[in-house]
This record gives C-alpha cells, structure tokens and sequence, in this order.
C-alpha cells in the first residue's frame, strides 16, 4: 500500500511499472476539491516520450472517484495488464490495450484513438462506465455490476464500439425509460446479455439510438427473455447501428 499526493509524472525514458500486486493510493489536497469528480490523475504521461509503456498487476485507486488512475495525455502507446484501475484519454492520446483489467470508469476522450480491450471489468457508478466520443473501441469481453442513475455505456462523437460478449448485471433498482446504452450519431456493433434478479433491476430501454437526428428505443419486451431461469435476463446475439 503507497499513498501518493500529487500526481505522478511518467517521463523520459521509462517503460514498465511492475506493482506486484501493491495498491496506490491517492490522498491530500491535489484530490479533496469539492465537487470535482476524477479531478487530477495519480499517472500522468504528458512529458512521456517513449512507448509502449506498460502497467501491470497494480491497483490504482481513484480516492471515491476524486482522482482518475491514468491520465492518457501523450501518443505513447500504453498497455495496461492484470490491474486494477480507472482510464481516460485526451485528445491526441496514443493506442490503449487492456487485459484483464477491472475498474470503475473508462473515458476515451480521444477523437481517432485506437482502443483494445480483453477481458474488461466496469462497475463505476457516478457516470457511464464506458464513455466513447470518437475513438475507435474494440471489446472482448465485457462484464459490467452495480449502477446508480446512469447508463452503462454511452457511444458518440462519430465514435466506433464494438462489443463482442458482454454480460451487464446491474444489481441496484433502474429507474424508469433509463437507456441501459446510448448510442449517439456513432457506429454500434455488440452481442451482449443482461442477468437481473428482480423486475426492478433490469432496463426495460436496452439501446437508445439516435442516429440522423431520430432517436429510437430497443426495448426489452421486443426480445427473448430469459425470465424464470436463473437469473433473468435478455440475450442479444446481435446489435448493430451506424449512421
């Protein structure tokens, strides 16, 4: 366990960050202003120079969603492995990879990033769990828990996402006409299922999709069901939109 009280800066020549399973966590100041939510990265790599970098078997705490774990803020590309950690990227960001990660929230905030993930863990709850504008996002395998108001995913930007299995056990109570995904202006392609344990935790609104300027809904009732084996839950073998 390290506490750490101002971000931390990737430079030079550095390549690889080894936890050993060790926990960082951010404290102090730098991530106690009121209000602010993922307000100053534990990693930042805007003075990072040389790629790929890569991160691995580490958690990086984010401070009850007060610090975003890794700052993506360089064109390094960055590899991040059996860790434990919160991500966003900023406009001019380099390639991401992930592999057996878990974490809260995922921000690819960088028009044209090319993003690939394997085996991703998203149980954020203070905004969406996975937020696209623009990048190019590839998933195999997804597996979201736990919501608090918001929708799992939210798509746009002209962003690409695709999907392929993903599981979304929400837990928590949905509020009524709450999108599980929203897609917006963006090309969509997933296969996914839902499990729930009572009516109140599963999204009647599985997709909302606007694209063009119109909006429609893909709503539970319209597909298979799998109520009262198990945990229920819908299967979507195939969702795709583009606009």
């Amino acid at each position: 366990f390290y506490e750490t009280h101002r971000p931390i800066m990737i430079r030079g020549n550095i390549r690889k960050i080894v936890g050993m399973n060790a926990t960082l966590h951010p404290r102090g100041s730098s991530y106690y202003q009121a209000g602010d939510l993922f307000n100053n990265p534990v990693l930042d790599f805007s003075e990072a120079t040389h790629g790929p970098f890569i991160i691995e078997d580490m958690a990086i705490r984010s401070n009850s969603n007060r610090a975003i774990s890794v700052e993506h803020n360089s064109a390094i590309t960055l590899v991040c492995k059996s860790s434990q950690l919160n991500y966003r990227s900023v406009p001019g960001a380099g390639k991401v990879f992930f592999q057996d990660v878990t974490g809260g929230h995922y921000f690819f905030h960088a028009p044209g990033q090319k993003v690939f993930a394997r085996q991703l863990n998203a149980e954020g709850t203070v905004l969406e769990k996975i937020d696209n504008i623009g990048a190019h996002v590839w998933i195999l395998g997804l597996k979201t828990e736990r919501t608090d108001g918001q929708s799992i995913i939210r798509n746009s930007g002209g962003g690409k996402l695709e999907i392929l299995g993903a599981l979304h056990y929400p837990l928590n109570n949905i509020a009524p006409g709450l999108p599980m995904v929203k897609n917006e202006e963006s090309f969509l392609s997933m296969n996914f299922r839902t499990a729930h344990w009572t009516a109140g935790t599963r999204y009647e609104n599985q997709v909302q999709d606007t694209q063009n300027g119109a909006t429609l809904s893909f709503e539970r009732n319209s597909i298979y069901d799998r109520s009262g084996v198990g945990p229920g839950g819908s299967i979507v073998t195939l969702y795709t939109s583009e606009p």
